[in-house]
């Protein structure tokens, strides 16, 4: 699968995209198809590494998650078992309290 990464912070010059691993999610995680996806200003912020306290959480010399993009839509492809009742009430709609991988 392809993916936007960045391995260090900077311009929108070091994004790179490249191909990566399918993710597997892990217990109380969804896989997600994604669909559409957007930049907002904490995308930019990440990138950036700003405001530079922030990096104590993601990552002092490099972000710790390489991958950009909080907003997504898509289909919930693979989900735990006990997230598969909620899951089946609506596909398309991810609950926002929850973790996802996304595909």
């Amino acid at each position: 699968m392809k993916a936007a990464i960045y391995t260090r912070y900077g311009p929108p010059d070091v994004v790179r995209i490249t191909d990566v691993e399918q993710p597997v999610p892990k217990d109380k995680e969804v896989l997600i198809k994604v669909r559409a996806a957007s930049v907002n200003p904490l995308d930019w912020h990440f990138l950036r590494g700003t405001p530079r306290l922030g990096r104590i959480v993601f990552g002092l010399g490099r972000p710790k998650n390489p991958r950009l993009g909080v907003d997504v839509a898509g289909q919930v492809e693979i989900s735990d078992f006990l997230l598969i009742y909620l899951i089946s009430l609506s596909p398309q709609v991810l609950f926002p309290l929850l973790k996802a991988r996304v595909l």
